[in-house]
């Protein structure tokens, strides 16, 4: 379910580049230099698996149907309330719109994708879709947040928030604490 949307597309990969450029940043300028001991070991794993968490969330939420109303109901059944929508449409009695929720109230069918719509369910322009338990359309996944999906659009963002917190902490302790240089550097600057 790829939405071929050209903001969405930017968006998601933009998400790309920052997260995977803040991850080569971190590894290479901050936990490589200070590899020294199985803790900073272990903290490279961790942090690693934190931005591949991410980064596996996104796309998992990215690619999921989010779930639509049009996949909701059988055929013959959408069919049956298309009918049904027609009829009350057309009567001319304002006592028959009003009952329907034509006048006031919440609209139960979608003219833009002829079907039915549930509660909490909300027409998407960019998805072209009645999507079930919509959230909002998200630029950076690309897709609506919705009845499938909410889960890892939640994953994606707490993963973003804990790489996020941690190469902040990590940058920050880089630039203030520069690792010692090695004695075989040590010794050719001395030479200089």
């Amino acid at each position: 379910f790829l939405v071929s949307d050209a903001c969405g597309c930017v968006c998601a990969t933009l998400t790309y580049v920052i997260a995977l450029g803040t991850a080569f940043l971190v590894d290479v300028y901050v936990l490589l230099p200070r590899m020294t001991g199985a803790a900073q070991h272990l903290q490279a794993m961790v942090y690693n698996y934190v931005i591949l968490a991410m980064l596996v969330a996104h796309i998992r939420c990215m690619c999921t149907n989010p779930g639509t109303a049009r996949d909701h109901l059988e055929e013959d059944l959408q069919a049956a309330m298309r009918s049904e929508y027609l009829s009350q449409r057309s009567a001319e009695s304002p006592d028959v719109q009003r009952q329907a929720g034509f006048l006031k109230g919440r609209k139960w069918w979608c003219t833009k994708c002829d079907t039915y719509r549930p509660r909490r369910t909300h027409h998407c322009s960019t998805c072209r879709s009645c999507v079930l338990d919509m959230d909002h359309h998200c630029p950076w996944v690309n897709n609506c947040v919705g009845w499938r999906n909410h889960k890892y659009f939640l994953l994606f963002l707490l993963y973003a928030w804990l790489g996020c917190a941690w190469s902040m902490v990590a940058l920050g302790y880089a630039l203030m604490h520069p690792p010692e240089p090695k004695l075989w550097q040590a010794s050719e600057y001395a030479l200089e």
